[in-house]
């Protein structure tokens, strides 16, 4: 696999990148994980240097997946002034393919995140910027609910996440149909059996 590495197939190179990540994420170990997630964000970084002329979306999807985990590897301040570039590198690979739902779901919690920010956060970004990220609730569901046109019921997570913005709108009724939706999506991963949990409390199912 490390062999890929020295390709200059920014395709193969943004898999190899998805590959170690989905490796980090595995790892027990604190500096097993934050070392292969530092490889893999290089691999990306290679992948983004070589792309061709019209572009490669996965490389853009992947560097910012990936950015993302390095700057929560680095703390607030890190993750915080890496935001912007975030959020810049999923809507290029929206660009270059608009109908992954993924990357409007990921998309999506970038702006449920800085919409739903705490104040000791609010007031970390305010030093860090001159016009602190923010976003708002509408944009947050825009982007969840264009992921799920695009492929309904594909992540219960997804589906959760639109009932909790609404919920935060405070159009209970939504919140719940979409909660109790999230709960009848089979588990399959970890990710399901959370969301599971989650939806089974709020709807007392």
């Amino acid at each position: 696999m490390f062999r890929w590495g020295s390709s200059d197939c920014s395709e193969l190179l943004w898999r190899l990148a998805r590959v170690l990540c989905e490796k980090a994420k595995l790892s027990k170990n604190k500096e097993d994980r934050e070392r292969l997630m530092y490889e893999a964000f290089a691999v990306v970084q290679k992948a983004l240097d070589k792309e061709p002329k019209d572009g490669c979306f996965g490389a853009h999807k992947w560097y910012a997946i990936l950015l993302d985990y390095i700057g929560e590897i680095e703390g607030t301040k890190s993750r915080l002034q890496k935001s912007y570039e975030v959020k810049e590198h999923l809507e290029r690979a929206l660009q270059i393919c608009s109908s992954d739902a993924t990357t409007w779901h990921i998309l999506g919690i970038w702006h449920l995140s800085f919409a739903d920010m705490g104040y000791a956060t609010r007031l970390a970004a305010n030093a860090f910027f001159a016009t602190p990220p923010s976003s708002t609730y509408e944009q947050a569901l825009q982007h969840f609910l264009k992921a799920e046109e695009i492929s309904p019921r594909f992540y219960s997570t997804n589906t959760y996440y639109i009932g909790e913005v609404y919920e935060k709108m405070g159009n209970k009724d939504e919140a719940i149909k979409y909660y109790k939706e999230a709960f009848k999506m089979p588990v399959v991963s970890a990710d399901d059996r959370s969301v599971h949990q989650k939806a089974r409390a709020v709807t007392h199912c």
